[in-house]
């Protein structure tokens, strides 16, 4: 990730309950590199729903390989991202010096 450069932070879908952002980095070479931010604000089971609806809806405008990165890695989270179909990848020591894991969700 050394070489990636940060380019832009892509809105998705903002509601009361969720948002969904895209971070975009680059490398010189032109490859690119989606991180996901998810945040849920109100849980609730028809909440829940409407995010898997979502999820698949913007997963057929944005097929690229997209990355997450938990901010506090546990199972609620694995749990959480699991269901919307992201895989461990691997661990990755982060700016900070902290170890964590990576998930990768591929279409």
């Amino acid at each position: 990730m050394d070489d990636f450069v940060f380019v832009q932070r892509h809105p998705a879908l903002i509601t009361d309950d969720y948002w969904f952002e895209l971070d975009e980095y680059k490398r010189a070479s032109g490859e690119q590199f989606l991180l996901a931010h998810i945040r849920v604000h109100h849980w609730s089971p028809s909440v829940f729903k409407r995010i898997l609806r979502e999820w698949k809806v913007l997963r057929t405008c944005v097929t690229a390989p997209l990355f997450a990165v938990p901010e506090v890695d546990d199972d609620r989270w694995r749990k959480f991202v699991g269901k919307l179909g992201f895989k461990f990848l691997q661990d990755t020591v982060c700016v900070n010096g902290e170890r964590r894991p990576i998930f990768l969700h591929t279409i």
